[in-house]
Parts: structure tokens; C-alpha cells; sequence
């Protein structure tokens, strides 16, 4: 999994204009620590045994101490328990706690930020099967939001999720798109107000469609052996208008990616140092 928020990480920045990424791999575990250099300053995240995010510290440059520190806590199940954002001034400016229940699935999200101590849940309904169907944003005691979903079996064993939302502050309409981005619950949805996500018998996604001004949109994806996407390519009213193809490296770690859309091909290397825009 670590794989994964790692190469989202970097596609992201690939897709973003002005940013520039760079990694190290640590000495002796590389699994353990991740190093960043951005246009920002310097990042550096910290994995447990399991993968999972631990600590991360933004420094502004390699001689200040870090501006920002995030935690997270997880339950012996691996479940995220809490996760905190503390200042450079020793403030914590945002706190989030999670729920679940006996099988592991979440119930609600409680996020608390700035000083004003602003509270806002997430609340998550579940059917028999323990699928999401609905998860309510509630601030301060009054519903903001709500996303609602259903669910279709597919031939393949897989199933078809439709997710709508209803409220304010959808992200984006149309625009670049990071694709890998879609991968992440819910992201779809609230970028486009409806998705339909298809995934196959083992819950991996195979295709995301969203509805926007110039029409529908869908992406698909593919996978290596080790479930890493491999080729993402992007449809218009069912006509092919984008494609990304993510190569790794023996390690599992990003080594290029290609991407060919409406602006042209990029292509963008990573190495240990700095990463070679073709």
C-alpha cells in the first residue's frame, strides 16, 4: 500500500506544473522512511512495519527544523485511530478520529480544526453487507453534505458502485484530472458530483466514468502482478483522448511515466537525485 501513496505522490507531482520531485532511498530501509524534495522545502515520511504513515515532518529547508509535523495512530487491526497536524509554534491545528465497528468497517470520521475548535463528522451508514451507502457531513449540528451510494453486481463476480453527491464545495468540474487520484474513495464523486466506479471480484478498480460539460468521461486502468497500475487510459464519449503508462523499477519504485494527452507527450524519469524531464 505504502507503493501506492508513494507513486500517487509522484504523478501528482508530475501532472502539476512547477513542482519537482525528488526521493532518496534510505540505506538500510527503504520500506521504513520516504524523502521528499519539493519546490516547498523537504518531506520526510516515516512507515511503520505495515506500510502505513506514521509521522511525516515538512521541513522549509534542510538546515530549519520541520514548519509542520502529522500523526497517525493505528488500532492493532491496522485501523487509523487518530491522526494530528502540529505547527511550528507547538499548536495543533488539526485533529481527526475515526470509528469502526466489530469487522473493521468506519462509522464516522471526526475532524477538529483551528482555533476556533471548528467540529465536523462524517457519518457513515452501511448496508448488510457492510458496503458504505451513505455518508453525511454534519458541522456544528447541521447536515453540509451527503453522498450516497449504490451498488450493482457485475458478470464477472466484480461489482458497480454509483455514487452521488449532494452540497456545496465540489472540487472540481472538468480540468486535469491526476487519474491515479480516482483511486481514492470518493474522490470521483466529489470532483464531478456523480461517478460510477466498476471493480472486479478482488475489489481492485477497472474503470471510473464521470459526467462533465464536454461529456463522459472514463478511465481505465490495469495492473502489474503486484497490483500496481500500469496503464491508465482516458476516454471521451468512448473515444480515446489521454493515456499514462507507469513503468518500476526491480524495487517496485516509480522509475518512469508517460504521459500522452491533448497537450503532447511527457515524459517524466524519477532517479535518486533529481528527476529528467524529456
Amino acid at each position: 500500500m505504502k507503493g501506492k501513496r508513494i507513486l500517487t505522490a509522484l504523478i501528482a507531482a508530475a501532472l502539476t506544473a512547477g513542482v519537482t520531485y525528488a526521493y532518496t532511498k534510505p540505506v538500510q530501509d527503504r520500506n521504513q522512511i520516504a524523502f521528499w524534495r519539493t519546490a516547498d522545502g523537504i518531506q520526510v515520511d516515516a512507515y511503520n512495519r505495515y506500510g502505513q504513515p506514521v509521522t511525516t515532518y515538512y521541513f522549509p529547508s534542510s538546515n530549519q527544523p520541520p514548519n509542520v509535523i502529522v500523526r497517525n495512530a493505528y488500532d492493532r487491526d491496522g485501523n487509523r485511530l487518530r491522526a494530528s497536524r502540529t505547527l511550528v509554534d507547538g499548536a495543533v491545528d488539526l485533529e481527526l478520529q475515526w470509528t469502526y465497528d466489530r469487522d473493521g468497517h468506519v462509522l464516522s470520521q471526526t475532524q477538529t480544526q483551528g482555533q476556533d475548535q471548528l467540529v465536523t463528522m462524517y457519518a457513515y451508514e452501511l448496508d448488510a453487507q457492510g458496503r458504505v451507502v451513505q455518508i453525511e457531513e454534519i458541522c456544528e449540528g447541521q447536515t453540509q453534505s451527503t453522498i450516497c451510494k449504490t451498488y450493482a453486481d457485475t458478470p464477472d463476480g466484480g461489482w458497480c458502485e454509483t455514487a452521488v453527491y449532494e452540497g456545496m464545495g465540489i472540487l472540481d468540474i472538468g480540468g486535469d484530472v491526476n487519474p491515479l487520484s480516482l483511486l481514492t474513495p470518493n474522490e470521483a464523486c466529489l470532483r464531478f458530483g456523480r461517478s460510477e466506479t466498476v471493480y472486479d471480484a478482488h475489489g481492485v478498480v477497472q474503470k471510473v466514468t464521470v459526467s462533465d460539460d464536454l461529456g463522459a468521461r472514463t478511465w481505465a486502468y490495469a495492473y502489474n502482478e503486484q497490483g500496481q497500475p500500469t496503464e491508465i487510459v482516458e476516454q471521451l464519449d468512448g473515444q480515446p483522448v489521454g493515456r499514462m503508462t507507469i513503468d518500476y523499477d526491480a524495487d517496485g519504485m516509480i522509475a518512469k511515466v508517460v504521459l500522452d494527452g491533448t497537450f503532447g507527450q511527457r515524459t517524466v524519469t524519477f532517479q535518486e537525485t533529481n528527476p529528467i524531464f524529456a
